[in-house]
This record gives structure tokens, C-alpha cells and sequence, in this order.
């Protein structure tokens, strides 16, 4: 059963700072992306947490208000490298949210585009938004 169809979502914009990318180094242990510094390329990873952003930006990440979201499925492309230092535009389009075996999920899909407004990324998740059932709230 489906709830509600497309809701957009941004333009929110986004500056991929080097300390962003040299923190999401330090956390994930990638020496080799510590090594490259300020010239470091942008891991596609780390546009998901802009992703994120952008989605609580319009809704709340849950049904039940918290952070229990678990991703189903997802697919990140990318068009062509992103370098620390460059400055994005996300939007986004909740496609679809709906209810299966008592449980509510969403597809959103997501872009990024440099400063010419050409896309760089995207970005498409299927996810269960709570753990509880529909009515457990």
C-alpha cells in the first residue's frame, strides 16, 4: 500500500571541505585518502551523509521520530571524480513511501551537481524506515 508519492526535496548546498574528507579517513582508516591531503578525491561513501542531510531537512528520518532507518538497498553512481574543496547543489525526490508486511519504507532519490550545475552523483535508496510495526508507534 502505498502512503504518499514524491515530495522534493533541496536545493540545499554542500562545500566538500578537505577536513571533511580527511575526518571520513580518520574514521574509516583509509591511509591512502590521509596520505592524498587537500588533493584528495571525494569517496562517494561520503556523499551518503550529505544524502542524509538533505532528507531531514524535510521530514523526520523515522516514523517513530528516532534514527532506526535501516537501508534495504542503494545504488551510488558517479559521473566523474569529486575533489575536496568543490561545492555541490543536492536535491532530492522522496519518491514513494509505502507499507509492506506492516512495516513503512521509502525510495529517495538523490543528485549532486558541481557549481555548473552539471551531475556528478547519484544516489538511490530503498529503506525501512522503522523497526516496529505499523500501529506499534
Amino acid at each position: 500500500m502505498v502512503v504518499h508519492e514524491r515530495i522534493d526535496a533541496g536545493p540545499m548546498e554542500a562545500l566538500v571541505t578537505p577536513d571533511m574528507v580527511k575526518r571520513w579517513a580518520e574514521i574509516t582508516g583509509d591511509e591512502e585518502l590521509l596520505r592524498a591531503g587537500a588533493e584528495a578525491l571525494v569517496p562517494p561513501a561520503l556523499l551518503f551523509s550529505l544524502s542524509v542531510r538533505l532528507r531531514k531537512s524535510i521530514e523526520r528520518r523515522s516514523s517513530s521520530g528516532g534514527d532506526d532507518a535501516v537501508q534495504a538497498q542503494y545504488r551510488m553512481e558517479t559521473r566523474r571524480p569529486i575533489r575536496a574543496g568543490e561545492r555541490l547543489t543536492v536535491t532530492g525526490q522522496l519518491l514513494r513511501r509505502y507499507i509492506k508486511r506492516e512495516r513503512e519504507y521509502s525510495v529517495w532519490d538523490i543528485r549532486f551537481r558541481d557549481e555548473t550545475g552539471k551531475e556528478v552523483a547519484c544516489y538511490r535508496e530503498e529503506g525501512l524506515e522503522t523497526y516496529q510495526k505499523v500501529g506499534e508507534r
